[in-house]
């Protein structure tokens, strides 16, 4: 298994590592859904059996939230960052495999100067702290723009020269990751200096593993109006098959009904290598300068993986993306406008609603099966107590 984003930082052993951390992911997911009696169908890492690459995609703006808490609300809720504290809405709300920070135009607000997102995995960080630390190290300062950076900053009191690689994945955890022991964490990964990679608890590995496992199996649903057979919505599959996915957000159910047709048909699913979630593109047509002049392409850099003419198989595979106007410019980020609603582009929640989001997947040729449809699927509303209880704290701080 490739690196996400098939870049090619890690050297032999840590490549070695990353594949194995993807091998002990998956095995620990079918291990805990055979558990449970949900042992996914047709699922196979054997490239040669899945040569069609599907790509299910989803806008990266948190849906599930903005039906929680309404739009404005859901907008300011996302980049709540209370004082001399990290990004709190990005660790606890911004779910779609997709994190953001605002850069100001000082250290004490302003303009917003630049919005930089990411979909990069924690497990990779972790593969490549734990392998080649100083390679971490020159990464971690140029995401922050300087010469560079503290170790401490980084892995806490930690001798690099003396630790294991297991000691090292552990500090990185410790220092730059949130965690029940420990929620706070470095600034350079919680949005003040920096931001690295995805840090909200279901924007693991693990997570899109689970999600994509789960759904491989068949359901047929009778039709309600007609009678008749037919695939299973998102929002039936996550409910009936009890799949380790959310109702309501943008990705899980796009996903789990992609993966759970397919197995429907007949087909084989596996995940593609290099496993991921990429920047498929961004809407930059629906912004526009104070002027009402269009956006330039270049002001939307995409990186940390390779762009569709870079892909021997033509698919693009970035994994950041940092809109910035030109240093000359008399105008900053938060000056541009959002052109459906003519608003200022003041939260990232609103560029986030304009990213379009991938995971590849493969399938194979179908075989004749037949699948049993079963009857109505009730799908509940989705529950909504922590974003509630998220924007009483932020009111009261």
């Amino acid at each position: 298994m490739q690196a996400p984003g098939l870049l090619h930082e890690l050297d032999r052993l840590g490549a070695k590592e990353w594949e194995a951390t993807v091998a002990t992911t998956l095995d620990d997911v079918l291990r805990d859904l055979r558990r449970v009696g949900r042992a996914p169908q047709r699922l196979t890492d054997d490239l040669a059996q899945v040569p069609d690459v599907r790509a299910p995609d989803w806008p990266g703006f948190p849906a599930r939230i903005g039906l929680c808490v309404g739009r404005r609300a859901v907008l300011r809720l996302l980049d709540w960052r209370p004082a001399d504290e990290g990004d709190l809405g990005r660790v606890r709300h911004q779910e779609e495999y997709l994190e953001w920070r605002l850069v100001r135009e000082s250290a004490s607000g302003g303009a917003i100067a630049r919005i930089e997102m990411t979909t990069e995995l924690r497990e990779y960080w972790e593969v490549l702290a734990a392998q080649q630390p100083q390679t971490l190290l020159n990464l971690v300062a140029e995401l922050a723009g300087v010469d560079e950076v503290d170790p401490e900053e980084v892995y806490g009191d930690v001798d690099l020269g003396e630790a294991d690689e297991a000691a090292r994945a552990s500090a990185f955890r410790h220092t730059m990751l949130p965690g029940e022991e420990s929620p706070s964490f470095s600034a350079l990964n919680d949005g003040r200096q920096a931001i690295c990679c995805m840090v909200q608890p279901t924007n693991t590995l693990s997570a899109l593993v689970a999600l994509a496992a789960s759904a491989a199996r068949p359901l047929a649903v009778r039709d309600g109006l007609t009678g008749r057979p037919r695939f299973a919505s998102g929002a039936e599959a996550i409910e009936a098959l009890v799949a380790a996915a959310q109702d309501g957000r943008h990705s899980d159910p796009v996903v789990v009904e992609r993966v759970t047709s397919l197995t429907t048909e007949g087909r084989p699913v596996g995940f593609d290598d290099p496993i991921g979630v990429y920047i498929r593109g961004v809407q930059g047509h629906e912004l526009a300068q104070p002027d009402g002049e269009d956006v330039p392409e270049e002001w939307f850099e995409l990186s940390r993986g390779v762009s569709a003419a870079q892909a021997a198989d033509g698919r693009q595979r970035s994994q950041r993306l940092t809109l910035a106007v030109p240093d000359d410019a008399d105008f900053a980020v938060s000056d541009l406008v959002v052109r459906r609603t003519g608003e200022p582009l003041t939260f990232g929640g609103q560029l986030a609603a304009l990213v379009q989001l991938t995971v590849y997947l493969r399938s194979g040729h179908p075989a004749g099966v037949s699948v049993k449809p079963t009857g109505r699927i009730d799908v509940p509303a989705p529950a909504c107590e922590s974003e509630h209880a998220s924007l009483a704290e932020m009111a009261r701080v």
